[in-house]
């Protein structure tokens, strides 16, 4: 639109004008509506990630518990241990391990040495003890590789959002910065107060200070028809 008001006659400006203005208020009403979904989706895709990267912690403590409880069978070290005993110590112990795959490494421990407890002392107890360790490591294989995809899923949606948001920057610049009546307000002395150029990182105050600049542009683009 902008180019065609650079040819039209002098005369024909004004008629033209509110069209013009009707196309920046659009596009100032899509830039804010944007930034709120912007905050939706990242919020949701981040408390995703949180709940996968809590997941997939306690699948690597229970694997930890789970090959220390193989490695004891295989080597027979039950067999010289009496039933109701504490576990031995494990690599959930390891000092630099994170401390909900500790603990998850822990819950599981507890689990699998009350399996011993339970079977070990059973005619057929070693078998059976030995089967269910090894059910429990494809359950958790399975899951590991179930969540390990909910991850990539998740990641992924996070670069689209990250690409979607980087031409929302480009389109807010464009229409605050060099696009009139906008680009006017912005240079007034409270448009360089709510309008300044946005942080060069950190998603929230980019977003927060966009968002400011855009509703004081709507209130001040109103008030100044």
């Amino acid at each position: 639109m902008r180019w065609m008001i650079g040819t039209i006659l002098v005369t024909l400006f004004f008629i033209l004008l509110p069209r013009h203005a009707g196309a920046t208020e659009e596009a100032l009403r899509g830039l804010l509506s944007e930034a709120a979904e912007f905050q939706g989706e990242y919020a949701k895709a981040i408390r995703t990630q949180g709940q996968i990267d809590a997941v997939k912690r306690d699948i690597a403590g229970s694997e930890l518990a789970l090959t220390d409880a193989l490695a004891a069978l295989k080597s027979g070290a039950h067999s010289d241990r009496k039933s109701g005993e504490p576990p031995r110590p494990n690599r959930c112990s390891a000092p630099s391990a994170d401390e909900k795959v500790v603990a998850s490494c822990n819950a599981e421990a507890a689990k699998l040495n009350g399996w011993k407890v339970e079977l070990l002392g059973r005619a057929d107890g070693q078998k059976e003890y030995e089967a269910r360790l090894h059910r429990e490591r494809e359950r958790l294989s399975e899951s590991g590789v179930a969540w390990e995809r909910k991850g990539k899923s998740n990641k992924a949606l996070i670069d689209v959002l990250d690409l979607a948001f980087q031409s929302w920057q480009r389109r807010y610049a464009a229409l605050v910065f060099k696009s009139p009546p906008y680009s006017r307000l912005v240079s007034t002395k409270d448009g360089g107060t709510y309008c300044r150029p946005l942080p060069s990182s950190g998603r929230e105050a980019i977003l927060e200070s966009a968002q400011s600049c855009l509703q004081w542009l709507w209130v001040s683009a109103l008030q100044n028809r």
